[in-house]
């Protein structure tokens, strides 16, 4: 078999599993008496009405809240992934 081949196969595994993975972070749906204020975004121009979380007239909800801790793990294990996929890609 030629590197090449055996390469792709590897990689292809990989990206199956990542893929194939579960989402095993906390998140909850908001339900508040009110939702008046804001959503806080990283700028204050990214800022959101908290009116967005309120259910539809489908009853769907428009948020989906994280806790802080679950929130960072997420955002590590992401941060990582994007290393890995660029150590793969070579680059």
């Amino acid at each position: 078999m030629s590197k090449h081949f055996i390469l792709g196969l590897a990689l292809g595994s990989f990206l199956i599993g990542c893929v194939s993975a579960t989402f095993t972070y906390s998140w909850y749906y908001p339900e508040f008496v009110s939702y008046e204020g804001k959503l806080l975004g990283q700028k204050p121009s990214d800022d959101l009405d908290a009116k967005i979380c309120q259910k539809d007239v489908s009853g769907n909800h428009g948020c989906v809240v994280m806790l802080k801790p679950e929130f960072k793990a997420l955002t590590l294990d992401y941060m990582d992934c994007q290393d890995h996929l660029r150590q793969c890609e070579g680059k």
